[in-house]
């Protein structure tokens, strides 16, 4: 279920431009050719999602757990409960409001490149000056993340994606 939230519901390249987790019907509408896992379950996966918001909304707020002699200062203080897509989300939404990036790479090289969300893939290419200068490899039958559902024909999506925008960038063959 962890993976199913971190890879598509929270952590897809979609849900990343949109700000926001993917609704339940484009949750649903996913194909099963990209997420084959757990097809027939998603209303219940999605219930789920919900359920992890609701906790971490609880105890996102001030004063959870502090009794009536907490130190003042304490007391008003928020926990705030974060995981690795909101991570992305807040790089991208912060790359996106500058100009330009004071200090950006000009190549990228990811090994291991099947144990990345979409959503983090994505902000590689925000990242990097020179998207023809990001290198990806990996093994689909390597994947470490139990769970995930890796296609390079995500990556090279997200290359094509990116072609809209950037005339001169290539994109990988199916070598």
């Amino acid at each position: 279920v962890w993976m199913e939230i971190i890879s598509f519901i929270k952590g897809s390249s979609e849900a990343l431009q949109n700000g926001r987790p993917l609704q339940q019907h484009e949750y649903e509408l996913i194909g099963k050719k990209l997420a084959p896992n757990y097809a027939d379950v998603r209303a219940d996966i999605y219930a789920l999602f919900k359920a992890y918001k609701q906790i971490r909304q609880n105890w996102s707020t001030p004063q959870h757990g502090m009794n009536d002699r907490a130190d003042p200062a304490q007391k008003h203080q928020t926990i705030a409960l974060f995981d690795e897509c909101d991570l992305t989300s807040n790089v991208y939404k912060r790359l996106l409001g500058e100009k330009s990036l004071p200090c950006a790479p000009h190549s990228i090289y990811i090994d291991e490149v099947q144990d990345f969300s979409q959503a983090e893939l994505f902000l590689m290419f925000v990242c990097c000056l020179k998207p023809n200068g990001l290198f990806f490899t990996g093994d689909t039958a390597q994947s470490v993340m139990q769970g995930i559902s890796f296609r390079f024909e995500d990556v090279r999506s997200i290359f094509t994606c990116f072609k809209e925008k950037l005339s001169h960038l290539s994109i990988p063959g199916k070598d």
